[in-house]
């Protein structure tokens, strides 16, 4: 690498990382640290952080001296001489939330490879202004690197103090709120007209297997799979239907059809049981989520009472 080169490389490098922190600091706050409940699509402000801590450490080491390019990292492009990788193409697809595994690659990547190479083109223009010790630059660096350090500090005062005897506490806590509800597992027969159903009730009381029958007679979209309706609780199921499942033993087969807007139902009692609370593992998340809130403002809380706070109006005077 020429020396020419070699200084383009770490000016190019410098500008990079700055855009990376100023991106972070920009998106980064109380609110975004507290992390999002499971089942959102935003992920936790740690994995974040250090995605773009290691993103903007990679950068200062291009910056450095170091190979901008492993050799392993495939060209998808170069402007002005400058690489980009299938790699960075990825990345910037992950960072506007595009699920790769889910989408037509084909089709998507060639509109994500030219917001790279424009993002590229406006990080060269800018490297011609030199504006690495421009005042404006370096004041929104050092803003943003306390934000980042505030960000950092919070995250890990408050991870250090999710332990697992706190994980536990919260997860009995959560567990003993979530009321006890019954639910039934049964097969049921659907049939159009009520001496149907009473000849499929013959049928079981000369023997017959209840799921071979519901293959054979069956109306319903259970019917192939041998009217199997799996576990349901009360009031996912029409109120007739419902009433009869509800009162019945496990094994007990209905002894008469049961009406309901969709046709004469014959029912079979497969189980009866509470409904399974969730686990800690499937809850892992979300407890996270609401310790983090419940954490931090306890601690601003005490933070706030140690402090010597003094107030004042608009005009900058004391308020008593």
């Amino acid at each position: 690498m020429s020396e020419q080169s070699a200084s383009k490389g770490k000016t190019v490098g410098i500008l990079i990382a700055a855009l990376v922190i100023l991106a972070a600091a920009a998106g980064y706050g109380y609110t975004q640290f507290m992390g999002t409940p499971a089942g959102s699509e935003g992920g936790s402000a740690k994995s974040n952080i250090q995605a773009t801590i290691e993103d903007a450490s990679n950068k200062m080491a291009a910056a450095a001296g170091e190979e901008t390019m492993p050799e392993n990292e495939v060209v998808v492009a170069t402007v002005d001489g400058e690489p980009i990788s299938k790699d960075d193409v990825l990345r910037f697809m992950q960072n506007q939330n595009i699920n790769i595994a889910q989408q037509d690659l084909e089709s998507i990547y060639p509109l994500a490879l030219e917001q790279v190479i424009r993002g590229q083109i406006v990080i060269n223009q800018a490297e011609k202004a030199n504006l690495d010790n421009d005042p404006e630059v370096l004041e929104q660096l050092a803003g943003a690197k306390k934000h980042i350090i505030n960000t950092i500090y919070l995250q890990r005062t408050v991870d250090s103090k999710i332990t697992d005897a706190v994980m536990e506490g919260a997860y009995k806590s959560h567990i003993n709120q979530i009321p006890d509800v019954e639910e039934r597992h049964a097969r049921h027969i659907l049939l159009d007209s009520e001496e149907k159903a009473k000849e499929v009730i013959t049928k079981l009381n000369e023997g017959g297997d209840f799921a071979a029958l519901a293959q054979e007679y069956s109306i319903g979209p259970t019917g192939p799979n041998g009217g199997d309706l799996g576990y349901f609780t009360k009031d996912q199921m029409v109120p007739s239907f419902a009433e009869a499942a509800f009162s019945m033993e496990k094994g007990e087969v209905s002894a008469a059809p049961v009406k309901s807007e969709f046709g004469f139902h014959v029912i079979k009692m497969e189980d009866v049981r509470m409904k399974p609370k969730p686990t800690m593992d499937e809850m892992r998340d979300y407890l996270q989520v609401q310790l983090r809130q419940e954490i931090l403002n306890e601690m601003i809380d005490k933070w706030e009472q140690a402090a010597e706070i003094k107030k004042y109006d608009m005009n900058g005077q004391p308020l008593e």
